[in-house]
């Protein structure tokens, strides 16, 4: 066998299996599916938690990193963010009210979260001083 014969052959080969998985791929494509909203939620969990693997937000630095990230993620829930959703969440008990909408349960849920949020240290701390 010559050296031409050979390459030509290895050729024909190589694009013969190129052919080959180009139409696996197209037909791998025609099954992907969407995801479901589950998954969707599992994504977005693994999103937010790999953040965790960043050295800064990690806080690896601290002299105890787990005491440090649960403090953040307290100051997170307390902050100004949960102000602006507490007063979004009474605005619109505000607004169901005013067009007839708001029930007791509804009314009972907004504030008693808005209770839970910004009381929960001192809850706490009312159990653990019993205890």
């Amino acid at each position: 066998m010559s050296l031409v014969s050979i390459k030509s052959k290895l050729a024909s080969t190589f694009s013969a299996f190129l052919k080959n998985a180009q139409i696996k791929r197209q037909e791998n494509l025609k099954k992907i599916q969407p995801m479901t909203k589950r998954q969707k939620q599992m994504l977005s969990f693994i999103g937010v938690m790999s953040l965790f693997l960043i050295p800064e937000v990690a806080n690896a630095a601290a002299a105890n990193p787990i005491l440090a990230g649960l403090n953040w993620a307290v100051t997170l829930l307390t902050s100004t963010l949960a102000r602006s959703v507490a007063i979004l969440g009474v605005a619109g008990a505000g607004y169901m009210a005013f067009v007839g909408k708001l029930t007791g349960e509804w009314a009972f849920r907004i504030i008693g979260g808005i209770c839970l949020v910004f009381g929960g240290a001192t809850i706490v701390d009312l159990i653990s001083a019993v205890m």
